[in-house]
């Protein structure tokens, strides 16, 4: 038996693609929704808000069902009002405290700095720390 060389040129054709190689479908794509994140991002200035916005965005937030981050500017929003009897109750939208416009990172880093001056010696002693 005699074994030969052969010889074989296979020819590569190639049909040029460009963008999407799937058949269409006759539907156009979804067009993607802007998030509530980003439509807040839009509308709010940490930096100039007052806390009745601060409660607002945190409604929205909780009902969006981004409860974490609405914890977040609920705290913001939140003062406590001394009454003549001496209870506390939370103030009305109109008061001024509520209506002032507040830098929300400072208060954020104050309230952390608050929370790391208080040395781990004070909570094992658990003497009273009034925030």
């Amino acid at each position: 038996m005699q074994v030969t060389p052969a010889s074989y040129t296979q020819r590569v054709n190639t049909t040029p693609y460009s963008g999407n190689a799937l058949p269409p479908t006759g539907k156009s794509e979804p067009v993607q929704k802007s998030s509530l994140m980003h439509e807040l991002a839009k509308s709010i200035d940490p930096t100039n808000m007052s806390r009745n916005d601060a409660r607002s965005i945190a409604n929205e937030l909780m009902k969006s069902g981004e409860g974490e981050l609405s914890s977040t500017f609920m705290m913001q929003s939140m003062v406590l009002k001394v009454n003549a009897d001496g209870s506390y109750s939370n103030p009305s939208e109109d008061v001024p405290q509520m209506t002032n416009k507040f830098n929300m990172f400072d208060s954020l880093k104050g309230q952390m700095s608050l929370i790391e001056s208080i040395t781990f010696q004070q909570i094992l002693s658990k003497k009273r720390i009034v925030f």
